[in-house]
């Protein structure tokens, strides 16, 4: 039997282009001809599923991977324990995110601040079990990357493939190639179906499509619909930035941990 795959980030990694071009792949359509019950199928977001009224089945036929941003040790994670085997993980540079705060419009001025602080604090075990947890870019890493730290969750954990996001923009078919390698899709690699992917499924013909969005009427309990979204001054200042690398530097030299993996993804330059 398949195992499951679970597809994870940091939260702003962007891991959701990486899930949007697996779907494509193994839908093999354009995403304006595919269905969010199609994509539930195949590739989920764990808590849109719910939203939904749906759960991952223990049994086949179950998706080909579900993402999530919860760490290996949330409760509703481990109902899936016995049947995890592989994790696709999306890094992405913590300075790529920073800046993208700093120059997006879509956050606050006054959570900026707050939301660095998240990105690149210090994890302790009080912030695993915190509400944050998923936004700490060490914390996120360090539990979903590591084997010996994912299979203590999953004993039955094949193995990890980390993507780095940077990857996925400059080559997205190499990056799908390798993802479906990995999950060891029926069929093998079919390179015309990932030239269809790449192409088919962009960032922008998927928000268009709609295919991502929650289910009916889930949207009454959010505060702002996504279009209507406000939009605030960015910051960009030449002072900003400079700030933001020497935290970022900070935390290079203060944690031989962070250090590590910054090294490991390529990140430390």
């Amino acid at each position: 039997m398949p195992s499951l795959a679970w597809i994870t980030s940091c939260q702003q990694s962007a891991c959701g282009l990486a899930r949007a071009l697996v779907a494509g792949y193994l839908l093999d359509l354009p995403p304006g001809d595919a269905t969010p019950e199609d994509l539930n199928d195949l590739a989920p977001e764990l808590s849109v599923l719910f939203n939904w009224g749906r759960v991952v089945p223990l049994e086949e036929p179950r998706p080909h991977l579900v993402r999530t941003f919860l760490l290996p040790g949330a409760e509703v994670i481990q109902y899936y324990r016995s049947i995890t085997g592989k994790v696709v993980y999306v890094a992405r540079d913590p300075r790529g995110i920073m800046y993208a705060m700093t120059q997006g419009n879509r956050v606050r001025p006054e959570d900026r601040e707050r939301r660095i602080k998240q990105l690149l604090g210090s994890p302790d075990e009080s912030l695993k079990q915190s509400d944050e947890a998923y936004a700490n870019w060490q914390l996120h890493a360090r539990e979903w990357t590591r084997p010996e730290r994912v299979r203590a969750h999953f004993p039955q954990l094949e193995d990890v493939c980390v993507i780095r996001h940077e990857d996925l923009l400059t080559d997205p078919g190499a990056a799908l190639g390798r993802i479906v390698d990995f999950l060891e899709v029926p069929g093998g690699v079919d390179g015309d179906r990932v030239l269809r992917a790449v192409e088919n499924w962009t960032l922008t013909t998927v928000r268009a499509s709609g295919i991502f969005e929650m289910p009916p009427g889930m949207r009454e309990f959010r505060t702002s619909q996504a279009n209507d979204a406000p939009h605030f001054e960015s910051s960009v200042a030449k002072d900003v930035e400079e700030s933001l690398a020497a935290a970022y530097h900070e935390r290079i030299r203060e944690d031989a941990e962070f250090a590590a993996l910054v090294e490991q993804f390529g990140y430390a330059d």
